[in-house]
């Protein structure tokens, strides 16, 4: 699920929200769930360049230099693109998360 996939990037918000998913207290699950199709949307939303990359990296278990053969950029650039997606759903999450 995209909650494994944003696991991934080491954000405590997000290791709740995977808490959640489990099932651990009623009624979270169902955040959890709201979450993750949030989290969807704001995959899609990302520039495809940082799109592709990520899904690449944290769904499919390409690495860096797998993807920059796969996509004809360099390794930097791979890590550029991951990074900014990352930042940009970490800010994502971060701000849902303080709503709740």
């Amino acid at each position: 699920t995209l909650l494994l996939l944003i696991n991934r990037f080491g954000c405590t918000d997000v290791e709740a929200a995977d808490c959640m998913a489990r099932g651990n207290v009623p009624g979270d699950r169902a955040k959890a769930v709201e979450l993750g199709e949030k989290l969807d949307r704001w995959i899609v939303d990302l520039p495809t360049r940082q799109r592709t990359v990520l899904l690449m990296f944290a769904a499919r278990g390409f690495d860096y230099a797998d993807i920059s053969s796969a996509l004809g950029i360099t390794v930097d650039a791979v890590k550029m693109s991951l990074f900014h997606a990352r930042e940009k759903l970490r800010a994502r999450v971060d701000a849902y998360m303080d709503e709740r």
